[in-house]
């Protein structure tokens, strides 16, 4: 209120010529609206908030005239509230009429003697209030820019030390870097239990992403997607009777996997452990025939020593993997057909050792 005040203040301090002959009203309240303007007042809102704030500022502005003319004001000019405001009641634009109407009788009615006696001491107090009001600006808006300043010197600060950081770390070949994607090609051979069914070497893809790193809770887990292609064949009977088929499979895993801890570092090597869990699913039938098939679901452990060069020119790493796939509920049978044969039973567990090369595709220092 008193930076409104001050600003009634300034204002009347360029209407004194025209006010101080006469004595009059510094503003002149408008007579109330007829009945059927104040019902489109009550069904507007920005109507209705105007005309209130007509006659309160009209009521502000005379209170303030009255004050520095020596006297003081009859009825009190107490602010709207959001009561008065939400209700839209006719009587609030009334009560604010009446209110400023009295205070422009009660300026008509000052006695003009002292007329000349308040002129000085409203135009002193008003140079005062200028004086004031110009060096609250000023110190305002020194403080705000100083401010400003120093929240931009504390922001460069923080910004250059981040950029130093980073380029250090690609610079001492980001050792601490953390990849984000990474895509695995590798040869994969798996290590039955049984004479009966043979493995060979397959190819086999996987897909790492870092996802808690990318949503900020850490950077020690993956989750990866593991596709095989598994070259198995059977040998049934004796060498004179022998029967071999080949085999069409197929083996997925999805899991996570997270780094133990690092094995060694120089600065332009390093390697380290990692230990992974998943669940996988496989199936497989023999090629060309229309029947021999397994179906076989589980959960995948597996154990992994990499090493790298650690530079994001060179973003490649060697590994050695091996894998322990554990049936949940079922044993590993494969069911080959013959009848004269008994199926394969190879239990449980089947292992595997796989050996591949490692691209990381997004590593970042931060």
């Amino acid at each position: 209120m008193s930076l409104m005040k001050n600003i009634f203040l300034l204002s009347i301090l360029f209407l004194l010529p025209s006010i101080l002959p006469s004595a009059e009203a510094i503003v002149k309240v408008d007579e109330l609206p007829s009945d059927n303007q104040l019902e489109a007042y009550e069904m507007s809102e920005e109507l209705f908030v105007a005309k209130v704030m007509e006659y309160y500022n009209a009521s502000l502005m005379l209170t303030t005239q009255i004050e520095m003319l020596g006297s003081k004001a009859i009825v009190e000019t107490p602010a709207p509230s959001l009561e008065d405001f939400n209700d839209m009641e006719l009587d609030v634009i009334i009560k604010y009429y009446n209110t400023a109407k009295k205070l422009q009788s009660q300026v008509d009615s000052i006695d003009k003697s002292n007329q000349m006696q308040s002129y000085l001491q409203l135009k002193s107090e008003i140079e005062k209030v200028k004086a004031n009001y110009m060096d609250s600006l000023w110190s305002f808006r020194n403080g705000y820019l100083l401010r400003e300043l120093a929240i931009k010197k504390t922001s460069d600060s923080i910004y250059y030390e981040e950029i130093q950081k980073i380029d250090s770390a690609y610079k001492n070949g980001c050792a601490d870097c953390v990849d984000f994607l990474s895509v695995s090609v590798f040869s994969n051979l798996f290590l039955p239990s049984s004479s009966k069914f043979i493995s060979d070497p397959n190819l086999g893809l996987r897909i790492s992403l870092n996802a808690l790193k990318m949503l900020g809770y850490g950077s020690g887990v993956e989750l990866f997607y593991e596709y095989q292609n598994p070259k198995f064949s059977t040998r049934l009977g004796k060498q004179e009777s022998e029967i071999e088929d080949s085999w069409n499979s197929d083996l997925s895993a999805l899991g996570l996997n997270t780094e133990l801890y690092p094995l060694f570092s120089n600065g332009k090597i390093a390697g380290g452990l990692k230990f992974g869990l998943g669940y996988f699913w496989s199936r497989a039938n023999i090629i060309n025939k229309d029947f021999g098939n397994y179906d076989w679901k589980g959960v995948k452990f597996e154990l992994e020593y990499f090493a790298g060069l650690k530079y994001p020119q060179y973003p490649f790493e060697l590994f050695v993997n091996a894998s322990l796939y554990q049936g949940l509920n079922s044993k590993l049978r494969v069911y080959h057909g013959y009848s004269q044969f008994e199926n394969i039973n190879l239990g449980y567990s089947l292992f595997g050792l796989n050996f591949g090369l490692r691209y990381n595709f997004w590593s970042s220092a931060y």
